[in-house]
């Protein structure tokens, strides 16, 4: 095998796809990449991170959850979505930042909460597709 294969740097940009909400579009990546994880870890123990993503935000409890929230939107916001179609009432467009995700996933749980499904469910949409590659 190719040496820069082994130690290629890796970009979650690669596992992205659009997915479509309330007519805006979003580039997710899957959850669980690599580097949410590393980020994931460098916010959380390995058990709040484990709890997390197995139980929800709730593990916090109900005080800690909203700053628990806060900080999982910070993240998904720069491991997660990577750019967006969206624009505003007059129809410009929004420039994507990772700050104003983040912002936007706070002020409208809705949205928040739809970012960790799709991610879940670009990350199953992965699994198959690799599970399909090893039949063949």
């Amino acid at each position: 095998m190719n040496i820069n294969d082994v130690f290629k740097k890796y970009d979650p940009k690669s596992e992205c796809v659009w997915k479509e909400y309330n007519g805006a579009k979003f580039f997710i990546a899957p959850q669980g990449n690599k580097m949410q994880q590393k980020e994931m870890l460098a916010q959380f123990t390995l058990q709040e991170a484990n709890d997390f993503e197995t139980k929800g935000p709730m593990v916090f409890g109900a005080m800690m959850a909203g700053e628990a929230l806060k900080k999982i939107y910070t993240l998904y916001s720069s491991t997660i979505i990577f750019d967006w179609e969206l624009e505003n009432d007059d129809g410009k467009k929004i420039p994507f930042t990772p700050k104003k995700c983040a912002e936007m996933m706070s002020e409208h749980l809705d949205f928040g909460n739809w970012v960790l499904i799709a991610s879940q469910e670009v990350a199953k949409e992965k699994e198959a597709k690799e599970e399909e590659l090893e039949k063949k």
